[in-house]
């Protein structure tokens, strides 16, 4: 689950990751919601994700993951567009 605030837009977010396998580099992938609220203006996304995650030590590691994710766009008048946006993440999960 994630939240994104600033002061011109509001994003929501959740994923369902699945593992396809166990150790220390782990693949996984998963599939995801995702809303963006523009004021009058909203992105609601499908997406997918792949990912792989290195466990450097019992609690911490490094992921990378490339998900591509479908937007319908939409405003107060009904559906009038699609977009097709992609992210590429790194970065160093830590379990506290």
């Amino acid at each position: 689950m994630g939240i994104g605030l600033s002061p011109s837009f509001l994003e929501l977010g959740a994923d369902l990751l699945f593992p396809f396998g166990t150790g220390r580099l782990l693949p996984y992938g998963g599939l995801g919601g995702h809303w963006v609220g523009l004021g009058a203006l909203n992105f609601f996304g499908i997406r997918g994700l792949a990912g792989v995650s290195y466990s450097t030590a019992s609690d911490t590691g490094l992921f990378a993951e490339a998900v591509p994710t479908f937007y319908l766009a939409s405003d107060a008048t009904g559906i009038y567009g699609t977009a097709l946006g992609i992210q590429l993440r790194f970065g160093v999960n830590y379990l506290f």
